[in-house]
């Protein structure tokens, strides 16, 4: 198991998270991208 972080245009996010789902993604998080600490 193992995480991936990132950083997708706003107009497409819904876009990505259906193909993660399709592609066995799980577990997803959408976060503003001024959440995220470095």
């Amino acid at each position: 198991m193992f995480a991936v972080h990132a950083v997708v245009d706003s107009d497409s996010i819904f876009s990505v998270v259906r193909k993660l789902k399709i592609l066995g993604a799980r577990d997803i998080l959408v976060l503003p991208v001024e959440r995220l600490i470095p």
